[in-house]
């Protein structure tokens, strides 16, 4: 059982909305990001050869960019880098600032800890079409991916707007979301053709 809609003789599609929303609104897709690496202490001359150093300090400079976080910079010791010749390396890394922190991103311990960036959001723009046959429908809804405000920072594209379609069961309390399909079947099809799985 995934959702409920309102009982109804026939769904309509304020009730499909509702629990499509429930089901697909909020976040999807991250990014690690660390408080501090170790990276080489000229990879700006060499950003291919040095792709991840180049990758995480553009990470750092975007955030900082959009009033996330501050950047700094240290010298790299052997216990922090985990090699006995330092003297090639630097540290970078990031401090949230006061609306970094108001995003509650989850903290991780990974390599020194860091945060995860949710990168977008899904959400539901509206509910175009429903078809019913008994006690099955089926309803045609439109879904956009918009970026968080990590998201937009990191140079995230919203999506265009997407198609999918979601099944629903009238049962004892109402009609039941039973399942959503990325690619919409045609409405003209019958119910029968795409059972519940």
């Amino acid at each position: 059982m995934i959702g409920t809609a309102a009982c109804g003789s026939s769904l309509n599609r304020a009730q499909a909305a509702a629990a499509i929303s429930a089901k697909i609104d909020g976040p999807v897709g991250s990014i690690r990001v660390f408080r501090a690496r170790c990276v080489e202490k000229y990879f700006e001359k060499y950003p291919i050869r040095f792709i991840e150093d180049a990758q995480a300090a553009r990470q750092y400079r975007l955030l900082e960019d959009a009033g996330l976080a501050t950047q700094f910079v240290g010298q790299a010791t052997s216990a922090q880098c985990g090699t006995p010749y330092p003297e090639s390396l630097r540290v970078i890394g990031i401090t949230l600032t006061p609306k970094g922190i108001a995003q509650q991103w989850p903290e991780h311990n990974e390599l020194g800890g860091g945060w995860d960036l949710a990168m977008g959001r899904r959400e539901l723009v509206e509910v175009t079409a429903i078809v019913s046959e008994s006690n099955l429908a089926r309803a045609e809804f439109t879904w956009r991916l918009v970026p968080t405000i990590a998201g937009q920072a990191l140079d995230q594209s919203p999506l265009q707007r997407q198609r999918a379609s979601a099944a629903f069961r009238r049962q004892d309390g109402g009609w039941q979301l039973i399942r959503i399909d990325a690619r919409p079947p045609r409405l003209r099809e019958p119910l029968s053709a795409s059972p519940p799985r």
